[in-house]
Order: structure tokens, then sequence, then C-alpha cells
């Protein structure tokens, strides 16, 4: 009963993970040059009169923001941690740089479970 009760829960986790693969295909990032040169090409479209299409920022504030957050991502500008950070820093580093997926971790998980 048990085990019947596994199989089918994995089955259910498996045919949930195939259908999210197909709905969400991978993430483009910037390391990646296909995506790298559309984004530079998006920013060279810009115009300071390009009128925005969701949001309240204007061309200049949106630029600013993004490269302030790549300043921040690439170590050139360091804000100091809460200590809520310091606490859980260490626990979401280890989940977010691990080579699994966050969904292929919670789905090994559920299906090893007989919850």
């Amino acid at each position: 009963m048990e085990y019947d009760r596994a199989i089918g829960l994995r089955e259910t986790v498996l045919s949930f993970s195939t259908l999210h693969s197909q709905r969400y295909p991978e993430m483009q990032n910037l390391f990646q040059p296909e995506a790298a040169a559309e984004v530079i090409s998006r920013i060279d479209k810009l115009q300071p009169s390009t009128q925005r299409q969701w949001g309240k920022m204007e061309v200049a504030q949106m630029m600013a923001h993004c490269s302030a957050t790549l300043d921040m991502a690439s170590g050139k500008v360091v804000v100091p941690r809460m200590l809520i950070g310091r606490i859980l820093g260490p626990l979401a580093r280890s989940i977010f740089t691990d080579e699994k997926t966050l969904w292929e971790k919670w789905s090994h998980q559920q299906a090893v479970c007989s919850c």
C-alpha cells in the first residue's frame, strides 16, 4: 500500500516536472552571448522620449536602477548586511548556488517522502 502510494506520488511529481519544463523554458542570462546581444540592442533603442510600457520610472531612472543593481551584483558596491541576512545568508547561498535547480531538489524530496 505504502509502496503504491509512493510510486503514484513519484509519477505525479514527474509528470508535473515535465509540464513545468515545457511551460517555462530555461531562463536566459547575461552570460549567454545571444541574450547579452538582445539586451544591448534593446538598450541602444532607448531614447529619452521613449514611453514606458509599465511601471513609473522614466528611461534615465530605469538605467540608473539597472546600473546600480549590476554594480551590487558585480561587487563594485558592497552593502552591509543586516542581522537576518547574516543568519539566513549561508542557508540561502547553499540553496541557490547548488547545481540542481530548486524544482529538482523539491520534487526529489516529495518523491522520496512517503507522507
